[in-house]
């Protein structure tokens, strides 16, 4: 299966699927908006936002795959 993704309006600048399930992804663009996407719910909008800020600290997962962590304004963490 073939989708393009288009609710980025900005570069994404990460992009990395979850490793504990093969449908789960989130992308980040360069404005600061974070998108959690989950393919076997929905495959054409985002299930979670959240503009994150300026933050150049790139998202990551728990190795469980159970949380995401990022930061936030550059002086907070945020595990979701």
């Amino acid at each position: 299966m073939l989708n393009r993704f288009l609710i980025h309006k900005y570069p994404v600048v990460s992009l990395e699927w979850n490793p504990s399930n093969p449908g789960i992804f989130y992308s980040w663009d360069i404005s600061g908006n974070l998108f959690l996407w989950d393919l076997f719910i929905d495959v054409k909008k985002p299930i979670f936002w959240e503009k994150i800020g300026d933050s150049d600290v790139p998202c990551k997962w728990h190795i469980n795959g159970q949380k995401l962590v990022y930061a936030q304004d550059k002086n907070k963490i945020i595990i979701r």
